[in-house]
């Protein structure tokens, strides 16, 4: 369900830009896997990098202690 906030926002702007541009094309199933693999391992180099980075910070406060 629609919040208030989004219905007026559709009003407003008419509706999603990307909805519409996937009505005027097919959708490559081997190509939207792809992209699906392609966005999982950047969020998993990204949260490992992340990762990395806050141990960094712990390990930079407890030899300041």
């Amino acid at each position: 369900m629609n919040s208030p906030i989004e219905t007026k926002l559709s009003t407003a702007l008419g509706p999603s830009g990307v909805i519409e541009d996937r009505h005027e094309e097919e959708i490559d199933i081997a190509k939207e896997l792809s992209e699906i693999q392609k966005n999982s391992l950047m969020y998993t180099m990204a949260t490992r990098r992340m990762s990395n980075i806050i141990t960094q910070m712990k390990t930079v406060v407890n030899v300041g202690k």
